[in-house]
């Protein structure tokens, strides 16, 4: 068996970089809860130090709190960014749970780079994001909606019955594309994990 560098407090949880290393699958783990990618993210704790996935947590910490900041906004908001950055950056919380090994730091980056790139409106790029990010842990999927709720209707409102009208107006190219793209990531990263 291989010896890892692994954190107890995570350890029963991450799909076993061993089971990359010497066996075909990590589903064949009773408890698998993360997706391979997180496993290959830290497969560098065997080669490198046993501290890798640690520092690489705690990376996705500090860029979350960047991103958090260079949120797009309009001059009264700065300072309000600012100041979200710092209880961020400066919180201990997080701090002391990615540095303990927890991963959800890099799931915060991923849903964080979402939401940059959706009020950005680089909608492909912010669908292939969230189905990421959906692929890592399931729950980030009840932000689709409000994604899909924020997205500017592609044409006007059109003088219909009430239902008809809310279908017509939310209905557009711009959300099919979103969801398309986002359920095609998730879709094809399943696969290609399941097919490893």
């Amino acid at each position: 068996m291989v010896r890892l560098g692994y954190w107890r407090v995570e350890s029963r949880h991450i799909p076993r970089v061993e089971l990359l290393l010497t066996n075909p699958s990590p589903y064949e783990r009773e408890t698998y809860r993360y997706t391979p990618l997180l496993a290959a993210a830290i497969m560098n704790n065997e080669y490198i130090h046993h501290t890798f996935g640690k520092i690489i947590f705690a990376a996705a910490d500090i860029l979350v709190g960047i991103l958090l900041y260079s949120l797009p906004r309009n001059a009264t908001e700065a300072t309000s960014l600012y100041w979200v950055s710092c209880i961020w950056l400066l919180n201990p919380m997080p701090a002391n749970i990615s540095t303990r090994g927890s991963s959800e730091s890099m799931l915060g980056l991923m849903v964080i780079s979402t939401l940059v790139l959706v009020m950005r409106k680089r909608y492909d790029r912010a669908a292939v994001m969230f189905g990421l990010s959906v692929h890592f842990k399931i729950y980030p999927f009840i932000y689709g909606a409000s994604i899909l709720a924020s997205m500017d209707p592609a044409h006007p409102p059109l003088n219909l019955p009430t239902p008809i009208a809310f279908i017509s107006r939310f209905i557009t190219t711009e959300r099919l594309r979103f969801i398309i793209v986002s359920f095609a990531t998730f879709a094809i990263l399943n696969l290609a994990m399941y097919s490893m």
